[in-house]
């Protein structure tokens, strides 16, 4: 069991020792820092409830093999991610090499983004998923394509179906423009988990913290009473903006972040490629693409100038923010980097601590703009930078 979670020992053994007492809980909050395994753990622990094998990676059941390529019925995943730097950095790698741990990372990076557009989670709203359900169904066929198991394909004609993946999975992710997981889908969600199955059920919130108070409400009388034989895996890289009626209620499993050696051992050994050009794992995704490069140093010049109160040199980069910020996926991204560059200022002495304090405030009070109440990233910036003007 956990075989393919590399770093986590300590919060993987707990969860083992439940699911093999029998004391897991059917509420549980995997929380940590983006890339520090969540997601992965919670994948991984879908595969072994469902299991009826002897529960490793390699289990040949049935069960196991649809939870691998994602094709389990039985398992939901909602709320937002960084769905195309995954799709982009898989699709890299399949491109240059063939293998099948290759195969299975693209296919299930592909993957959790369609799982979002289950019917499941859309039915009744209909008009809205028709927008999205004909490149949805368009990109399954294609994945369709790629067999985990025989020949290789042809170099050039398999990097021309993965761009054709990767150009529906845009499309749809271009359309999925809410960090929020809407009311409707957590009572349809209601709805399926108590309808009987043959298996238990799995139901992933990913990002959790972004719901909005309807939604948290919504989920909360669901916790509350849960259907029996269901579990609810809710992951967040902020613990403290989910509310304290949903913390009591689950079981909270903290993931540490990831020192450098074992950011390398993942890189390595999940990625077979070397970590040589990226600081982190998050680096490894998110560093390949021109946009992140612009974004990069965006942040660094925007941190320098909120740090050091550069009013005029900060003006002229607001001015750059409306071409950065086409894409909405960018925001979180940017607020991250700053928030890391602001940790290397504190450690540099260019930053005391108290002032490190009252900015991180007010890049979380950003972010809760910008992800709950959907104000436009430069509205949001320019607001961030007067009111640490103020400070």
């Amino acid at each position: 069991m956990f075989e393919n979670i590399i770093g986590q020992q300590r919060v993987v053994e707990e969860i083992e020792k439940a699911v093999t007492g029998k004391a897991l809980p059917g509420s549980l909050l995997f929380s940590g820092d983006h890339y520090s395994g969540k997601i992965s753990t919670a994948l991984e622990l879908s595969r072994i409830l469902t299991c009826s094998g002897d529960k490793s990676w390699n289990c040949a059941c049935r069960s196991c093999e649809n939870q691998r390529l994602l094709l389990h019925p039985y398992i939901q995943i909602l709320g937002s991610s960084f769905f195309m730097e995954d799709i982009n950095a898989c699709a890299d790698i399949i491109k240059a090499k063939q293998p099948v741990y290759a195969r299975y990372m693209f296919i299930r990076a592909v993957r959790k983004l369609l799982k979002r557009f289950d019917p499941v989670l859309w039915e009744g709203n209909e008009p809205k998923f028709k927008q999205v359900a004909a490149n949805a169904v368009k990109a399954e066929e294609l994945l369709r394509e790629i067999k985990i198991d025989g020949d290789l394909e042809p170099t050039v004609k398999l990097a021309k179906l993965v761009d054709r993946i990767v150009n529906e999975c845009g499309k749809i992710a271009d359309s999925y423009n809410s960090d929020n997981i809407p009311i409707d889908q957590i009572r349809r969600i209601h709805s399926w988990a108590r309808t009987s199955s043959e298996s238990c059920k799995i139901v992933i919130f990913e990002n959790a913290d972004l719901m909005g108070d309807s939604s948290r409400n919504s989920l909360l009388k669901i916790l509350e009473e849960p259907p029996e034989n269901c579990y609810f895996i809710l992951t967040t890289s902020r613990k403290g903006a989910i509310i304290p009626t949903i913390l009591s209620r689950v079981r909270v499993y903290n993931f540490k972040s990831r020192t450098d050696t074992e950011a390398d051992e993942v890189i390595r050994k999940i990625f077979r490629e070397d970590r040589t050009g990226y600081r982190s794992i998050r680096e490894y995704f998110l560093g390949r693409k021109s946009d992140i490069i612009a974004l990069k140093q965006l942040a660094s010049d925007f941190t320098d100038s909120v740090v050091e109160m550069e009013t005029g040199k900060n003006l002229g980069i607001i001015g750059n923010f409306k071409d950065v910020f086409s894409q909405k996926r960018l925001f979180t991204l940017f607020v991250e980097e700053c928030v890391a560059i602001m940790r290397v200022r504190l450690k540099e002495g260019r930053l005391d601590a108290h002032r490190a304090m009252e900015l991180n405030e007010l890049f979380r009070k950003a972010m809760l703009r910008r992800e709950q109440y959907n104000q436009s990233s430069q509205l949001v910036l320019e607001s961030l930078f007067y009111s640490a003007a103020g400070k």
